[in-house]
């Protein structure tokens, strides 16, 4: 069961859609407007989805998931 969905957009108006959206599927959401700001939301959370832009400032989307995917980050988010 999808219990908590990370949102990584830029555009506030796409990140506030998919917050309404999903925010009707009762799930628990965390927003971040880039990629760097996402990375230091995932410590010690539980997240069961992520939902990311690519094209985005400061850390866009790929940049993200190569930062993710790197053991550091993935054994921190998985010890919650």
């Amino acid at each position: 069961m999808i219990d908590t969905v990370l949102v990584i957009d830029d555009n506030a108006l796409d990140n506030a859609i998919l917050r309404n959206y999903l925010y009707n599927e009762h799930v628990n959401i965390i927003s971040a407007l880039n990629g760097r700001e996402a990375l230091d939301m995932l410590e010690g959370r539980n997240i069961d989805v992520i939902v990311l832009d690519l094209s985005m400032p400061v850390m866009n989307g790929l940049e993200f998931l190569k930062e993710f995917k790197k053991p550091a980050i993935t054994a921190s988010y998985r010890s919650s």
